[in-house]
């Protein structure tokens, strides 16, 4: 009987050896998961980080080009619209003075 108990207590020390070892591999995993989730995290957001900095420089450049395509076609217009004033002046101003007296 001696030696059933004995071997029962072997038995749980072993288990209880089993179960201490599988917390301590637990909590290692646990760390090593939390270390790997914040590194890619971090490494996303500096990946998103950088991307969306290079869409915004990208959208600015072509803002800034689009803008200074619509300033010189309005210069462009303004000066044939300021070029035609300045040719027919006179016609022009004869055909509003006709326009006015007709009505």
């Amino acid at each position: 009987m001696e030696d059933v108990l004995k071997r029962l207590y072997e038995i749980e020390s072993a288990a209880s050896a089993v179960k201490k070892n599988t917390e301590r591999k637990k909590q290692l995993l646990d760390l090593t998961m939390k270390r790997k989730t914040q590194e890619f995290d971090e490494a996303t957001a500096r990946d998103t980080n950088a991307a969306l900095a290079k869409q915004k420089s990208q959208l600015h450049a072509q803002i800034e080009k689009d803008l200074a395509r619509q300033v010189q076609e309005i210069e462009t217009a303004l000066q044939s619209l300021e070029q035609e004033y300045s040719s027919h002046h006179t016609r022009l101003a004869k055909e509003i003075l006709n326009t006015l007296i007709k009505e």
